[in-house]
């Protein structure tokens, strides 16, 4: 059945469906629907959409839009927007916007201002002031000054974290140096070099590192770690943890963690909890019960009952009826009818006709008329025409002209010339040269050198050496050594 054809310095020699035509350096082998171009250290590999070329260590792989370029131990897959470098064991993906990379058990990714990084059982969410970190059930949550930690179900608000892996209906299971993978009827188990493919009634054809499977209306390719898999307009391309699904403008990609979908203008990205829709210049990302929306210079997260939205140096944070606003050194704060704002050390709070005004240690109260001041142990209330000045045990009040002063049982009271001192039951009164004092029943008048004095019904006078007493009807004067008693008549 082997067919030898030359003519010149071509030769073609066919037998059954292997045909090999040969130029030269250059040999191409056709079987089937598979063609082997050999030119030099160039190899090159046919097979419907499928080409595989190699030179050296370098190896390309194609597949419709799909490339996967190996260069010792570094390997390159593109397919659309995205891009995925593997050295050694760092793994970089690229999708738009989205950054994944991997090295050993960290993880990282970033899209915009979202930073995601995890390693092991910890997960860290960053964007601009909010923070979400996970490790086990603890999930801890921080935005500004807002942190909210999660751990059954106590829920503690200061930031959090989620990890959760999804391949459609790829699945990869590896124990040891066995390799179990699942898509749709298809499993493929590998330990060592052996490898055992079951799907019903599935035809494999090898050459090399192609393989190509048909069964009914599905048509399976593989080269190294690539395969395509066409069934109607559904395509799956997967290459190591990257799947790609095509169906009419509907595109699926899956790498690890990662799930790309785009239809039209619409692009969602996914990473664990992590969601990323973009359209046009909105782009809205998600990840556990935080969500971020940024257009323009518009950023606006969300976290439960907080909302937080930033604007320039403007930043707006809501939970419930607290609203908080920050613009540089300026905080203004809002929960119901109280706002309070804060430059440097001045803190100003307001609710309903009241107003609290602090810096340092002084603080000033308003409301109404009545106005209070504070500065260490000093206090000022002033409301109309009355101020009141506390310190210590010391108490003064003024109302226009009258000034009251109290320290313990100590009062004084001042208006114009007249001066009231009260404490306990002793009372002195002071008016110009006139001082009056009261204990209990006792009256001590004094005007210059007069002094009178009562006690009940007995009053005592006296003016330089002149003493006047007087009880009842009996009245004595004493000058000198004249004494003058008076009794009645």
């Amino acid at each position: 059945s082997l067919v030898v054809r030359e003519a010149g310095s071509l030769v073609v020699r066919e037998t059954g469906s292997l045909v090999v035509r040969e130029a030269g350096s250059l040999v191409v082998r056709e079987a089937g629907s598979l063609v082997v171009r050999e030119a030099g250290s160039l190899v090159v590999r046919e097979t419907g959409i499928l080409v595989v070329r190699e030179a050296g260590s370098l190896v390309v792989r194609e597949a419709g839009s799909l490339v996967v370029r190996e260069a010792g131990s570094q390997v390159v897959r593109e397919e659309g927007s995205l891009v995925v470098r593997e050295t050694g064991s760092l793994v970089v993906r690229e999708t738009g916007s989205l950054v994944v990379r991997e090295a050993g058990s960290l993880v990282v990714r970033e899209t915009g201002s979202l930073v995601v990084r995890e390693t092991g059982s910890l997960v860290v969410r960053e964007a601009h002031s909010q923070v979400v970190r996970e490790a086990g059930s603890l999930v801890v949550r921080e935005a500004g000054r807002l942190v909210v930690r999660e751990t059954g179900s106590l829920v503690v608000r200061e930031t959090g974290s989620l990890v959760v892996r999804e391949t459609g209906s790829l699945v990869v299971r590896e124990a040891g140096s066995l390799v179990v993978r699942e898509a749709g009827s298809l499993v493929v188990r590998e330990r060592g070099s052996l490898v055992v493919r079951e799907t019903g009634n599935l035809v494999v054809r090898e050459a090399g590192s192609l393989v190509v499977r048909e069964t009914g209306f599905l048509v399976v390719r593989e080269t190294g770690s690539l395969v395509v898999r066409e069934a109607g307009s559904l395509v799956v391309r997967e290459t190591g943890i990257l799947v790609v699904r095509e169906a009419g403008s509907l595109v699926v990609r899956e790498a690890g963690s990662l799930v790309v979908r785009e239809a039209g203008s619409l692009v969602v990205r996914e990473a664990g909890s992590l969601v990323v829709r973009e359209a046009g210049s909105l782009v809205v990302g998600e990840a556990g019960s935080l969500v971020v929306r940024e257009t323009g210079i518009l950023v606006v997260r969300e976290m439960g009952s907080l909302v937080v939205r930033e604007a320039g140096s403007l930043v707006v944070r809501e939970t419930g009826s607290l609203v908080v606003r920050e613009t540089g050194s300026l905080v203004v704060r809002e929960a119901g009818s109280l706002v309070v704002r804060e430059t440097g050390s001045l803190v100003v709070r307001e609710e309903g006709s009241l107003v609290v005004r602090e810096t340092g240690s002084l603080v000033f109260r308003e409301t109404g008329s009545l106005v209070v001041r504070e500065a260490g142990s000093l206090v000022v209330r002033e409301t109309g025409f009355l101020v009141v000045r506390e310190t210590c045990s010391l108490v003064v009040r003024e109302a226009g002209s009258p000034v009251v002063r109290k320290t313990g049982i100590l009062v004084v009271r001042e208006a114009g010339s007249l001066v009231v001192r009260e404490a306990g039951s002793l009372v002195v009164r002071e008016a110009g040269s006139l001082v009056v004092r009261e204990a209990g029943s006792l009256v001590v008048r004094e005007a210059g050198s007069l002094v009178v004095r009562e006690a009940g019904s007995l009053v005592v006078r006296e003016a330089g050496s002149l003493v006047v007493r007087e009880t009842g009807s009996l009245v004595v004067r004493e000058a000198g050594n004249l004494v003058v008693r008076e009794a009645g008549r």
